[in-house]
């Protein structure tokens, strides 16, 4: 990976937050390349902090507007945003011509000294990753939260340890290309969304499929056997599978029995904690808890500093983020929820 990155010419494609770590990541690491960005923004439509950034390093060429894909010819290695969508024609044609196309999450995945966790669905994954997030962290391990609701990937690198973690909430525009699995995917129910993105439903599950098709015997997949599309993507995983429900007893899971969350390792449960103990309303919250239960379970967390952690665990804004009461009546703010 290094070396096809070292004295190449490089062009960022795209100028959001992930874009913009990644020319950082890249001004420190790799300063003698020739470095390049392209958005179809104007300058003066870029956020103020990347019209300084640019101003600073007048040694990146800018290809900003409407025709900024006609410069991807020029460049050797192309760093795809996710917002781009790597099914683009000018993406296909540069992959043709040998181009090396790549996101950050894929240079994430090779040189993440450390373990990744990984976390996709349609819906949950923001909560599911924050909670897999505290609980490590109440378990004094070394762990960075990133992706969409943590710091862009590249931002944590140079810190990194072999000790350390990672809990990266991945979407299916980040997964797309991904050519390297983590060490613990975990994966939600899946519905259709983003198809204005995706050409169609296959695509779209094929994307998120992803998260665990590079998995290996060493690796686990955590998703819940019922829902048929998470299931469908778990017959073409070789990773080690654990099970979570809110219907029935699974094993080796993680399920909601009487009120109860437990987990079953072997023939025997065990139980975790009463579901009334769960600060977050909803039943699927639930089944994040389980799922964030599994996944750090499966990194030795002991029991009692995972109920600690959920019990302290705050709703993420606008995600069922309880507002306030007046004349007896609960208000919460879902603002986000689409499905």
């Amino acid at each position: 990976m290094l070396k096809k990155l070292e004295n190449k010419s490089v062009l960022i494609l795209g100028l959001g937050r992930e874009g913009m770590s990644s020319l950082k990541y890249f001004l420190r690491h790799y300063p003698q390349n020739q470095l390049a960005v392209a958005d179809q923004l104007a300058f003066e439509r870029l956020s103020v902090e990347t019209q300084s950034l640019l101003k600073k390093y007048s040694q990146v060429k800018t290809f900003l507007g409407k025709n900024y894909l006609t410069v991807l010819d020029n460049y050797d290695v192309i760093i795809r945003t996710p917002g781009i969508s790597p099914f683009l024609t000018a993406l296909t044609r540069a992959k043709k011509q040998g181009k090396f196309v790549i996101s950050q999450t894929q240079l994430f995945f090779e040189l993440f000294p450390g373990k990744i966790i990984g976390i996709t669905g349609t819906k949950g994954k923001s909560t599911t990753t924050k909670l897999i997030y505290e609980i490590l962290r109440q378990a004094k391990r070394d762990v960075f939260l990133v992706g969409n609701i943590g710091l862009p990937a590249l931002d944590v690198l140079d810190k990194a340890k072999p000790e350390s973690l990672a809990v990266y909430e991945l979407s299916s525009h980040q997964l797309a290309d991904l050519s390297r699995g983590p060490d613990i995917a975990v994966i939600l129910n899946i519905v259709p969304e983003h198809l204005d993105y995706y050409q169609d439903k296959d695509e779209y599950m094929e994307a998120k499929g992803q998260i665990t098709f590079h998995q290996g015997p060493d690796d686990y997949l955590i998703f819940n056997p019922q829902y048929p599309n998470p299931k469908k993507l778990a017959a073409r995983s070789k990773a080690q599978k654990r099970y979570i429900s809110l219907e029935q007893e699974v094993g080796p899971g993680a399920f909601v029995k009487d009120g109860f969350i437990e987990v079953n390792d072997s023939n025997s449960a065990e139980i975790i904690m009463p579901t009334a103990e769960v600060p977050l309303k909803g039943a699927f919250n639930l089944e994040n808890v389980c799922a964030a239960i599994m996944a750090t379970r499966v990194l030795g967390v002991d029991i009692p500093i995972q109920v600690q952690a959920i019990k302290a665990f705050k709703s993420l804004p606008h995600r069922l983020e309880f507002g306030g009461e007046y004349k007896g009546i609960s208000f919460y703010n879902d603002s986000l929820a689409t499905v």
